[in-house]
């Protein structure tokens, strides 16, 4: 007998809120899964989520991927642990096979099934500054990488529970003049062109790493002013 226990280990808004995560994986461009996963296109509006994973000199691959109706886990790799050269995840795309072939049983039988995850009511949706996870200001909508580079906007969508909801202004866009001409802040006792002008928002964060990084935005990071600086 196929008898069920179960245990909520969860609570629903945890479990929502991972899985807008996860669903990234598959759906946003970037995702690890998102070039892998056809199911998606398949199954026009169906919510999928799932996880990589790639062990050490590429000897194994998983994915763990469900929808609202099924969840999967697939491995992927030799038993002799021989190191594997693959373009795509083979375990996603495995996932992706199988799960294809269900949907396509469940349609060509008139079989229900969910296309998205229900959203508990005490999830909440709202703006937040990508940059220190806090309410959005003017002062986050001017950011430089946007205004003047053309890079992402820093504002992003979320879902919190009410104790996880950002409740303090960011703290950490700080609002500077910008000359458009010579492409540099201009201080406060800088002869500049009033009309080479315009307000913009450099990010007041540490790119201090130990070890080595690719750092994309070190041109919009602010550093105070010394006292001595001329």
């Amino acid at each position: 007998e196929n008898g069920i226990n179960q245990k909520v280990v969860y609570s629903e808004e945890t479990a929502y809120i991972m899985s807008r995560l996860l669903k990234s994986v598959v759906h946003e461009s970037g995702g690890t899964a998102y070039t892998v996963i056809s199911l998606k296109n398949q199954i026009k509006g169906l919510e999928i989520c799932g996880k990589t994973g790639t062990t050490t000199s590429k000897r194994a691959y998983y994915f763990s991927g469900y929808t609202p109706d099924y969840v999967a886990c697939c491995w992927y790799g030799y038993d002799n642990n021989k190191t594997i050269n693959v373009n795509k995840n083979p375990a996603a795309l495995l996932w992706d096979s199988v799960m294809c072939a269900v949907y396509e049983h469940l349609d060509d039988e008139g079989i229900e099934y969910e296309l998205g995850f229900e959203r508990p009511s005490s999830i909440i949706e709202a703006e937040y500054c990508s940059m220190s996870g806090q309410l959005v200001t003017e002062a986050c909508l001017n950011d430089i990488g946007h205004v003047v580079f053309g890079k992402a906007d820093c504002v992003e969508t979320g879902y919190f529970t009410i104790d996880t909801l950002p409740s303090v202004d960011c703290p950490v866009h700080v609002e500077v003049l910008w000359d458009t001409v010579t492409q540099s802040i201009c201080l406060g006792d800088c002869d500049c062109p009033p009309e080479n002008l315009i307000s913009v928002s450099f990010r007041k964060v540490s790119r201090l790493f130990r070890k080595q990084a690719t750092i994309g935005d070190s041109g919009f990071i602010y550093m105070d002013i010394p006292l001595d600086y001329v």
